[in-house]
């Protein structure tokens, strides 16, 4: 499992549900598929002590 890989490709999705989502005939389901699947590696990545994605990292600091 690579975190840094799955949340770049989990943020590609939300843009590209963000992109598409103003126009309702557009099926996004591709876009929310990849969501969930990033969502729940990531999930289960970190729940068993995993890593955090570098950009993570950097932006979270203990007692803030």
């Amino acid at each position: 499992m690579d975190p840094d890989a799955a949340l770049i490709r989990l943020r590609r999705a939300a843009e590209g549900i963000d992109s598409i989502a103003a126009d309702p005939a557009q099926d996004w389901s591709g876009e929310l598929i990849d969501v969930l699947e990033h969502v729940a590696a990531l999930d289960e990545w970190i729940s068993r002590g995993g890593f955090l994605p570098g950009d993570w990292r950097t932006a979270v600091r203990p007692g803030r």
